[in-house]
């Protein structure tokens, strides 16, 4: 008997930006089974440039443009994967949610001034749920914490984090770092007041940031490492945890005599965005916990402006 053919809808998606990290959301879209038909960058010279890497080594027939406007018209889209520069995530967003689409955009979500972000977050995802559309941010390392032991995820009186931020300046390390930090307190503890903050450390190389979230302790360390790999490391009631990256960009997390493999934070982030698109769970980081985190973010910014100031 003749088998019937049976199509299976591809999800067509665009990556704008491809540096370093947009062209590793190109990859795993691809293999995610998402048709990556268009790219985006500032120029027509990169843009083709970047179409052909993607080409070369991915198998991505991608169609380049360096102007947003002529890529949303001339494609019929599903997803949009937004890895420009900081300061466009708020123009792009609001142009995809024009255009309808479900969007993934690389952290800090918004940051179209120094500490007044949230209000114009607050718009974009109430439009983005008017329209029923999956609005998320890639804070992927927080898919860590879905790969260890639930045991050591209760009771939490003491929480910190220490990352390494490429880009020299105190507030340029904090903006670099703290989408993922703030993403790791929410994700474990939910939405708390801050009270008691404090900065023993404010340098242009390092800075360390205290305070009590909820009934917990916490502490936020970034420090200045221009080359990879970059530690991360945090610690919940004692105990560290820290990822390691191994040959072909392996991962384990080491704690308490403990090593475990993990996958990939990015492909994580990128299927769960995937699933949540085909109605089938929610995003790694959810809208609420999105919100809460730019609430955050504007706190602590503000407050360290004042204290870099002084």
């Amino acid at each position: 008997m003749k088998m019937r053919k049976i199509n299976v809808y591809r999800k067509k998606v665009a990556v704008l930006g491809v540096g370093s990290i947009g062209e590793f959301h190109a990859r795993e879209f691809n293999n995610s089974g998402c048709d990556v038909v268009a790219i985006l960058t500032s120029s027509k010279e990169s843009s083709i440039e970047k179409a052909n890497k993607l080409k070369e080594l991915y198998g991505i027939n991608a169609v380049p443009y360096w102007d947003i406007d002529d890529l949303l018209k001339n494609n019929n889209l599903d997803m949009i994967s937004i890895c420009t520069p900081s300061k466009s995530h708020s123009e792009y967003i609001k142009k995809c949610l024009n255009k309808n689409l479900n969007i993934l955009c690389e952290k800090p979500f918004i940051y179209d001034s120094l500490d007044k972000n949230y209000k114009i977050a607050k718009e974009l995802i109430l439009s983005a749920e008017k329209d029923n559309k999956v609005l998320s941010v890639n804070t992927q390392l927080v898919s860590i914490l879905e790969q260890i032991p639930k045991n050591y995820l209760t009771g939490i009186k003491e929480f910190s984090m220490y990352m390494e931020p490429s880009i020299e300046g105190a507030i340029n390390l904090v903006i670099e770092a703290i989408p993922h930090m703030n993403s790791f307190i929410i994700k474990l503890m939910g939405n708390q007041r801050i009270e008691n903050l404090k900065f023993p450390l404010v340098k242009n190389d390092e800075v360390i940031i205290r305070f009590k979230y909820g009934r917990c302790n916490a502490e936020y360390h970034f420090s200045l490492k221009r080359e990879r790999p970059r530690k991360v490391k945090f610690k919940i009631n004692g105990v560290e945890f820290e990822r390691k990256i191994g040959e072909n960009y392996s991962q384990t997390v080491e704690y308490d005599k403990n090593s475990i493999e993990i996958k990939d934070p990015l492909k994580v982030s990128i299927q769960q965005f995937i699933g949540a698109c085909n109605l089938s769970g929610e995003p790694l980081v959810t809208k609420s916990e999105l919100l809460y985190n730019l609430k955050i973010q504007d706190f602590i910014i503000h407050k360290l402006s004042k204290v870099i100031q002084r």
